[in-house]
């Protein structure tokens, strides 16, 4: 029963920031673009984030919303498009997950994740096949650099939280790593064996023998 209410408490809590999250972004404009992505395939990888945070029913909320604002949520292939890997300048490089800056050779560098959701607003269908649209996203990139995590003014190094580095999420610690975790803080806290002899004997002092005399313990 309280694993039960647990569950209900949390859904509860994720459908409200859901519908918090979904309206800012409706505020922002109501056609709104992201990537065409299986959600259930991340169950296998990431199950208690998917269960905890739910991005299926997010996206489906976050459609609902537009198409009642007038617009909508449209979703392009990733596996056409590539955005990760492209960049204004038509070259393309693959990156690894642990780099966070984009960084080429045409001096265009922004966030990895900003830049991705800027060259996202120009994909377009052709011929069924969601593309690319490089040239009008070259001509727009300048007055997006600020946007971008980008300072012009600085000979374009990434300011902001360019540099930082990504933070790694870790599921919530179940029961067995809540013990686990206390009883290796308790040995990290723990302090070596003579000095809690010492300290012992500073809080119960015991009176030491003369020298000569013998200790006498009654039968």
């Amino acid at each position: 029963m309280k694993v039960a209410e647990f569950h209900r408490v949390l859904a509860t809590r994720r459908d409200t920031e859901h519908g918090q999250l979904a309206n800012q972004l409706i505020s922002l404009g109501s056609h709104l673009r992201a990537e065409k992505l299986n959600y259930v395939a991340w169950q296998r990888g990431f199950p208690r984030s998917v269960r905890d945070r739910a991005p299926g029913p997010f996206v489906a909320k976050l459609r609902y919303k537009a198409e009642s604002a007038g617009g909508g949520l449209y979703e392009y292939d990733p596996r056409t498009t590539a955005l990760s890997q492209a960049c204004v300048c038509k070259r393309k490089a693959k990156k690894p997950l642990s780099q966070c800056i984009h960084s080429c050779e045409c001096s265009a560098v922004a966030d990895r994740d900003l830049f991705s959701a800027f060259l996202g607003l120009y994909v377009e269908p052709c011929e069924g096949i969601d593309t690319l649209d490089l040239v009008e996203a070259n001509a727009a990139f300048p007055s997006r650099r600020q946007d971008l995590g980008v300072a012009p003014e600085a000979g374009g190094r990434s300011v902001g939280t360019g540099h930082q580095q990504r933070v790694r999420r870790r599921h919530p610690a179940g029961r067995r790593s809540l013990v686990r975790i206390a009883k290796r803080l308790g040995r990290a806290a723990r302090a070596p064996r003579s000095d809690r002899a010492a300290r012992r004997e500073d809080q119960n002092p015991l009176p030491r023998p003369e020298s000569g005399s013998a200790s006498l313990t009654a039968a």
